[in-house]
C-alpha cells in the first residue's frame, strides 16, 4: 500500500495475534484508523 513515506508502517503486520482478521480485508476502516494512530505516533516523535 502506502508504505513508502512509513516504512514502520509494516510493524502492524507483525501482530497478527491482535490483527489477524484484517489480514484478508487491507481496506477495513478499523486498519485505516490503526494505521493513522501509527503515523500521528511517528510524526510526534520526528518533530
Amino acid at each position: 500500500g502506502k508504505d513508502k513515506r512509513q516504512k514502520r508502517t509494516v510493524a502492524i503486520k507483525v501482530e497478527p495475534e491482535h490483527h489477524g482478521e484484517l489480514d484478508n480485508a487491507p481496506n477495513d476502516p478499523r486498519r485505516l484508523v490503526i494505521e493513522q494512530q501509527v503515523l500521528l505516533t511517528l510524526r510526534k516523535k520526528v518533530l
